[in-house]
C-alpha cells in the first residue's frame, strides 16, 4: 500500500492549520461577541435602572424632601436670608416648598365663578413710577382693602401665604394659572410699614424709582428680579405679571434638592432657590451657571451596582423658564469601566407638580403630614 508523499503531507499539514486559525478566530470573534453582549446587557440594565429611579424622583420629590425621616425635611420651615429658621411672614424671611401652609376653602376649591377669584391687580400702588403717573391700583384690592364682602383682599391674601409660606419657587407653582403674579400689601397710614396676612410689617420696596410699596421687597427685587426686567430695560412692570414675563432675559426659576442629594457633593441651594428667580445672562451676568451642581438632584442610591458593571449617574432638574413652566429634566450617565465607553440619556418625565408631591406627604404610610389646610 502506497503511503503519502512528503509534498501531500506538507499540503495537508497546511490545510489543517488553515482549518485550525479559522476555527480560533471563529472562537475568538463568538467570545468577543458574547464579552460585547454581555456588556450591552449590563448596560441597559443600568440605563432601565437610572430611569425607573429618574422617573420615581419625578413623581415622589425624594430628593427635595424626605417623608420619613425629619432630618431630611429642612424644606418644611421657613429662614432668614442668613439660614436661620425663622416664624413664617417674619420680614424677609424664605418660605420653603413643602411647608405647612393655611388657606381657604375657595382656594382649593378654586371657581372661577367666584368674585374673590378675579384678578385684582394693577402695574403699581406707588402713584409714580420712572416718572410715570401711575396711580395706585390698591384701591383695586390689597390685603386690608375695605371691601365689605371681602371679594378685594381675598385674593391678595391667598398670594400673600402662597409667597411666604412656599417660597418664590413654590409661589409660582401654586400659584392659579388665571391670575397675574403679584399682590399688594396692607397699610395702615403713611408712616407706619405696611404689613402681611400675618399681620406682620414687611419691608416694600425703597423709596425713588423703586418705590412698589405694595409688594414685599423680597417678593419684588429677588422673586421678579426686578433689577434686570427693568433697570436696564426701563420696560414697564406689567411685563413681569404673567409666568412668562419673570422668565424673559435668561431668567429661571428652580426647585433645589437637599443636603447629601446634590451633584458632586455640593453645598444644596434650596434657600438661595427659594428666595427668587436666577439669571443666566453670560458673559455680563450669570448666578445660574456657577449655582447648578447644587439645584441638580443627584439620586446617591443610583450607583449602587455590582462590581466591574458599568457605573450609573442620574440627575433630575426642575425649572421653569420663558418657554415651560414646571419642567422636570432627567439625565442618565452610564460609564463602562471595561471598554471605557460613556453614554448619557436626557428626557423630560412627566412627574409630579409640588402640589402632588405635597399631597403624597399626607397619605398615612407616609407620616400623615398635614401640609396643606
Amino acid at each position: 500500500m502506497r503511503a503519502f508523499t512528503l509534498v501531500e503531507l506538507l499540503v495537508a499539514l497546511v490545510l489543517g492549520m488553515v482549518v485550525a486559525l479559522a476555527a480560533f478566530a471563529s472562537f475568538r470573534i463568538a467570545a468577543k461577541s458574547m464579552s460585547a453582549a454581555g456588556n450591552l446587557s449590563r448596560e441597559n440594565r443600568v440605563i432601565a435602572q437610572g430611569y425607573f429611579a429618574a422617573m420615581s424622583e419625578a413623581d415622589f420629590w425624594y430628593a427635595e424632601d424626605d417623608p420619613f425621616a425629619a432630618s431630611g425635611q429642612a424644606q418644611r420651615r421657613s429662614y432668614d436670608g442668613a439660614g436661620g429658621p425663622v416664624a413664617v411672614g417674619t420680614d424677609r424671611s424664605h418660605g420653603q416648598p413643602f411647608a405647612e401652609m393655611d388657606q381657604s376653602d375657595e382656594f382649593w376649591n378654586f371657581n372661577l365663578a367666584d368674585q374673590r377669584t378675579w384678578s385684582r391687580q394693577g402695574e403699581y400702588k406707588c402713584t409714580h413710577f420712572f416718572s410715570w403717573s401711575t396711580g395706585s391700583y390698591a384701591q383695586v384690592g390689597c390685603i386690608d382693602h375695605p371691601d365689605p364682602s371681602g371679594a378685594c383682599a381675598w385674593m391678595h391674601v391667598v398670594q400673600d401665604r402662597l409667597y411666604s409660606c412656599l417660597g418664590w419657587n413654590g409661589y409660582l407653582d401654586y400659584v392659579p394659572s388665571p391670575w397675574t403674579l403679584g399682590f399688594y400689601l396692607g397699610c395702615r397710614n403713611d408712616t407706619d410699614p405696611p404689613y402681611n396676612s400675618f399681620n406682620l410689617a414687611t419691608t416694600g420696596t425703597p423709596g425713588g424709582a423703586w418705590a412698589m410699596t405694595a409688594f414685599p421687597d423680597e417678593f419684588w427685587m429677588s422673586g421678579m428680579n426686578a433689577y434686570p426686567h427693568f433697570q436696564a430695560s426701563y420696560h414697564a412692570p406689567e411685563k413681569a405679571l404673567g409666568r412668562s414675563g419673570i422668565h424673559i432675559y435668561g431668567i429661571s426659576t428652580l426647585f433645589s434638592p437637599r443636603p447629601g442629594w446634590t451633584e458632586s457633593g455640593a453645598n444644596a441651594e434650596y434657600l438661595r432657590a427659594s428666595v427668587g428667580t436666577l439669571v443666566d445672562r453670560a458673559p455680563t451676568y450669570n448666578d445660574l451657571v456657577p449655582r447648578l451642581p447644587g439645584l441638580s438632584a443627584s439620586l446617591p442610591h443610583a450607583s449602587l451596582t455590582c462590581p466591574g458593571w458599568p457605573e450609573l449617574s442620574v440627575k433630575v432638574l426642575r425649572s421653569s423658564d420663558l418657554l415651560v413652566t414646571g419642567r422636570t429634566k432627567a439625565t442618565i450617565a452610564v460609564s463602562n469601566p471595561t471598554t471605557g465607553s460613556r453614554h448619557s440619556i436626557s428626557f423630560l418625565p412627566i412627574g409630579s407638580t409640588l402640589r402632588g408631591a405635597r399631597q403624597q406627604r399626607q397619605w398615612p404610610h407616609w407620616g400623615g403630614a398635614s401640609l396643606d389646610r
